[in-house]
């Protein structure tokens, strides 16, 4: 694999982790009833980071087109997933 396709993947893959990590310090911020601010998020990465790349790695979510919308559930198996185009595979995965 070439270095684009890598910094590609890893852009892609950052992107998801973010809305991951945003989505759930909403989700922490409505069960506390403030925002948990910026130790929630060193947190996260911290304690999820890891796992969540691991669940990336084996999810239906890293091939699907609609990856942007929901793949930060990084599901192994979506009703909702539709794979990719091949050029948008070789660009983007």
């Amino acid at each position: 694999m070439c270095n684009k396709e890598n910094d590609s993947n890893q852009k892609n893959f950052m992107e998801i982790q973010l809305r991951r990590i945003d989505v759930d310090k909403w989700c922490q911020g409505e069960r506390q009833s403030y925002d948990p601010g910026e130790s929630y998020v060193m947190d996260w990465v911290y304690n999820n980071a890891i796992k969540f790349r691991d669940e990336w790695n084996v999810s239906c979510c890293k091939t699907c087109e609609k990856h942007r919308e929901c793949g930060f559930r990084a599901l192994y198996v979506c009703e909702y997933y539709i794979e990719r185009t091949i050029h948008e595979k070789n660009t983007m995965s």
